[in-house]
C-alpha cells in the first residue's frame, strides 16, 4: 500500500509511506515495506531517491518539480519486486496550505 504524494511546494518534503496489504479482519496493524528502492523519476530521465528514515517511510527534501514535466513513482522491493505509477503531471490546488503537489500511484503496476 503507498500512502503519500510528490509535493511540489518549493521547500517541502515529500514523504512516502509503504506497506502491505491485509486482510480488514485482521487486527494488527499493515507490516511496513522496509527498505525498498523508492525513486521519483521524471519523463526526461531526471532521477530523485528517497530516503528511508521511520520503518516503511521514505521522504526527499529540496527537490521542486518542473510544472510542465511528468513524474512517476518506482518501488523496488527487497524481493526484486518493481511497481511503477503512471507518469503524470504536475497538478497545482488551492488548498489550505497553498501547496501543489503531483498524485503518485494512478496505474501502479508491477513489472
Amino acid at each position: 500500500m503507498v500512502n503519500g504524494f510528490f509535493n511540489s511546494a518549493p521547500g517541502t518534503t515529500t514523504t512516502i509511506q509503504l506497506s502491505r496489504t491485509q486482510n480488514l479482519a485482521d487486527p494488527k496493524a499493515p507490516t511496513a515495506e522496509t527498505k525498498a528502492v523508492v525513486t521519483i523519476e521524471s519523463a526526461h530521465k531526471d532521477v530523485y531517491t528517497l530516503k528511508e528514515g521511520t520503518v516503511g517511510s521514505y521522504s526527499l527534501t529540496g527537490v521542486t518539480p518542473v510544472s510542465n514535466e511528468t513524474y512517476r513513482l518506482h518501488i523496488k522491493t527487497t524481493k526484486g519486486t518493481e511497481y511503477y505509477s503512471d507518469y503524470v503531471p504536475v497538478i497545482t490546488t488551492r488548498q489550505s496550505t497553498a501547496s501543489p503537489f503531483i498524485p503518485i500511484m494512478r496505474g501502479c503496476k508491477s513489472m
